[in-house]
C-alpha cells in the first residue's frame, strides 16, 4: 500500500520545478511561467512542461481561435479551459530555428515585464510588436495559409495584454 505521505511528496515536487499555469476560467489565453515553486488553488492549472516555445503556443492568437473552438463558453465572453480542452491543443513539431525564434521572443516579453524593482518595463506599443512578432511565427509553425490567418485575427483580435 502507498502511503498519503509518498504521493503527497510526488505531487508537490512537481511545484518546486519550473512550469506553466492557467486558470480556469478565461477571456484569452492566459497561459504563464512560474518558476518561483509557488502553489496555486483548485481553479488554476499546472502543466509540467516549463517549455518556453510552449507558452509561445499557447499564448499566441492560434491557440486562442481553437481553444474559442473547444473550450466551453460561460457569461460575459469567459471560457472554461478544462484540461481536457488544454490537453487537445496541437503542438506541431517545428524546426530548431523557429523553435530558437519562438523561444527567444517569449524571453524577450517575459523579461520586459519581469524587471523586479524599476519602472523600466518597455511601453505597450514595444511589447505588442513583441507579440505580433511572435504571432506570425506562430502562423508559420502552424503551416496557415493567408485565408487560415486571416480568420483566426477576425475572430480572435490580438491580445489586451
Amino acid at each position: 500500500m502507498v502511503h498519503s505521505e509518498s504521493l503527497r511528496g510526488a505531487y508537490v515536487e512537481g511545484f518546486d520545478k519550473p512550469k506553466i499555469i492557467y486558470p480556469h476560467f478565461n477571456i484569452e489565453p492566459n497561459f504563464a511561467y512560474e518558476d518561483s515553486g509557488a502553489l496555486s488553488n483548485d481553479k488554476t492549472y499546472i502543466i509540467p512542461e516549463a517549455s518556453l516555445f510552449l507558452l509561445g503556443l499557447l499564448n499566441s492568437q492560434v491557440v486562442d481561435f481553437v481553444l474559442r473552438q473547444l473550450a466551453p463558453s460561460v457569461q460575459q465572453g469567459y471560457m472554461e479551459f478544462r484540461t481536457i480542452c488544454v490537453g487537445q491543443i496541437p503542438v506541431p513539431d517545428a524546426s530548431k530555428a523557429k523553435r530558437t525564434a519562438v523561444e527567444a521572443l517569449v524571453r524577450k516579453l517575459l523579461d520586459a515585464h519581469q524587471v523586479p524593482g524599476t519602472s523600466k518595463v518597455p511601453g505597450a506599443s514595444v511589447t505588442s510588436e513583441w507579440e505580433g512578432e511572435l504571432n506570425r511565427l506562430v502562423y508559420e509553425v502552424y503551416g496557415l495559409t493567408e485565408q487560415e490567418i486571416a480568420l483566426v485575427e477576425a475572430t480572435c483580435p490580438s491580445p489586451s495584454r
